[in-house]
């Protein structure tokens, strides 16, 4: 009898020992397949990472558009202007020149004595290919300190505009305009030309032509500073030139720049007025 209790109790210790090794195995189990659960969860949905060059196309990245840059006549006569145009954020179409701000002409070997033409080509091209000014090798040809100072800026200012997406909205129809008095003033027949580069003022030409031979002054002649005994008026016909290009039109002209000279300054202002009127 007492075997069979001791035996008894063995096989019941026995079963017990089995039955908490399964539970507990069971149990592992379970929290390993958690694991498991949790980490294919979290492999399904990785987190984001915007890497560098991610981040440096977001910035650099251009908004469509037309893009336009001018500046002021410098005391030489001439002013730089770029414009540039942006299709699907990437830079479409490039020209950076120079300008002659009488005649409107964009300076080349033909009407400038100096490189500068050949270098601006030159910087066109390079930036045209490569699109970036960082790559853009401005030794490669020497001299033109100048434009090239001009060129790095213009571009700079280009992409400043791009970035923010403050386009250029042309204000008047490229052409040649020309105007002239239907009689003369005192033997002098004044007449203005007046010309447009994308959609802005590039050229003024203000002339008195003389209509007589009076002994000094030959029929055709232009009137200067040398041939006119009134100094003020060739003096005004420059600086007001010169206003209506920065200006881009003739509101706010300072009649104040040279004094005397008012029936010189209202007809500029009045030719120029006219001819940009039919250039809208």
């Amino acid at each position: 009898m007492r075997k069979i209790f001791l035996l008894s109790l063995v096989i019941l210790l026995t079963i017990s020992i089995v039955g908490c090794s399964g539970g507990q195995e069971t149990t592992n189990t379970t929290a390993q397949d958690k694991k498991v659960e949790k980490k294919v969860k979290k492999e399904a949905k990785p987190k984001e990472k915007v890497t560098k060059k991610e981040v440096s196309n977001a910035v650099t990245n251009l908004k469509d558009g037309k893009y336009l840059v001018k500046y002021n006549v410098s005391s030489h006569g001439n002013f730089p202007m770029a414009y540039m145009k942006v299709e699907d954020g990437r830079i479409a179409s490039f020209e950076y020149n120079e300008y002659l701000a009488q005649s409107g002409e964009v300076k080349k070997d033909s009407n400038y004595d100096y490189k500068t033409p050949q270098v601006v080509d030159n910087l066109n091209k390079q930036f045209r290919a490569k699109k970036d000014l960082a790559k853009v090798d401005f030794d490669v040809m020497s001299g033109a300190t100048h434009t090239k100072n001009n060129f790095k800026q213009a571009v700079k200012d280009l992409m400043a505009k791009a970035k923010a997406g403050k386009t250029y909205t042309p204000k008047y129809e490229d052409g040649v305009y020309k105007i002239k008095a239907k009689q003369a003033s005192h033997g002098w027949l004044p007449q203005l030309r007046l010309v447009v580069k994308y959609g802005t003022i590039v050229g003024v030409d203000y002339d008195a032509i003389a209509t007589k031979d009076d002994g000094k002054i030959d029929k055709g002649d232009e009137k200067t500073v040398k041939n006119y005994k009134y100094d003020k008026a060739p003096k005004a016909m420059k600086l007001f030139e010169k206003q209506i290009i920065n200006k881009n039109g003739v509101q706010n002209i300072n009649y104040d720049v040279v004094s005397g000279a008012t029936h010189t300054k209202d007809r500029i202002v009045k030719f120029a007025g006219k001819l940009l009127q039919k250039s809208q």
